[in-house]
């Protein structure tokens, strides 16, 4: 459950990378798909990927709320199934991060089953995975303040986040080939980072808007694959605080998982 709390928050806040209000996209979702995968990366880091990386966190500078809708499909590796998730995430600097994944519109009731309505929490150093449908919430404390700095970095790049943490942390490439009017930015965890969150990561953003369009990743241990497409994004827009402020029902059994 950390895993998947850590790895879904870290990879959506990455790709809401700081951009203009516009809506229509310059690179079509028939573009992106076409995209090939990249062979593996020899560099630590290309100064081209440092560049948008750099333009994306000066450009946030002025962002202090984040509100965003997300389609989500996970391809499970094992039974070669997909697993179709949509969701809004709400984001406060500089440490109070909440995304909500719904089950999509036309599911059978079955499949809802399999779904559920899953609420995740990042408050200060503290993590949670809220499930309704089972009355449960799991609590997971960031170890140690060092690794609470490097997560939070992980998951709010564009938000302030530094890149020179990220150079510490990860290879980082430009990928040679991507759609008409986009970028592609390559993440590869380093060999001595050994709570991986993910094998690779691919990043695509408009460079006119720098918005973000899509991401892929790779899960380290499943081989799990996972593409985030970004509908909406709206920058400083009001954010209820009390959101975070959470209550749970009194039957709801509070797990601490560390």
């Amino acid at each position: 459950m950390l895993r998947n709390l850590t790895y879904a928050a870290m990879a959506l806040v990455l790709t809401l990378a700081p951009c203009a209000l516009a809506q229509e996209a310059t690179t079509s979702t028939a573009q992106l798909d076409e995209a090939p995968t990249t062979p593996p990366m020899i560099a630590r880091y290309d100064p081209d990927a440092l560049d948008w990386l750099k333009k994306i966190e000066e450009k946030h500078q002025t962002i202090q709320r984040v509100v965003a809708e997300f389609d989500q499909v996970k391809m499970n590796s094992l039974f070669l199934e997909e697993i179709r998730s949509i969701g809004i995430l709400r984001y406060i600097k500089p440490d109070r991060l909440m995304i909500v994944y719904n089950p999509p519109e036309k599911i059978s009731e079955l499949d809802r089953e399999d779904n559920p309505v899953l609420y995740n929490y990042l408050i200060g150093d503290v993590f949670w995975v809220y499930n309704p449908s089972i009355k449960q919430a799991d609590k997971f404390y960031l170890k140690h303040e060092d690794d609470e700095q490097r997560r939070i970095n992980e998951m709010l790049i564009g938000f302030g986040a530094s890149v020179e943490q990220l150079k510490a942390h990860f290879r980082i490439a430009i990928l040679p080939v991507a759609p008409d009017g986009a970028a592609g930015i390559r993440f590869v965890p380093l060999p001595e980072n050994e709570d991986r969150l993910f094998k690779s990561m691919e990043l695509y953003i408009s460079k006119k808007e720098l918005r973000p369009l899509m991401f892929h990743f790779v899960d380290s241990q499943s081989d799990d694959e996972t593409t985030v497409t970004i509908k909406n994004v709206l920058w400083n827009v009001e954010v209820d605080e009390k959101l975070f402020e959470l209550d749970f029902p009194r039957d709801v059994e509070i797990i601490e998982r560390n």
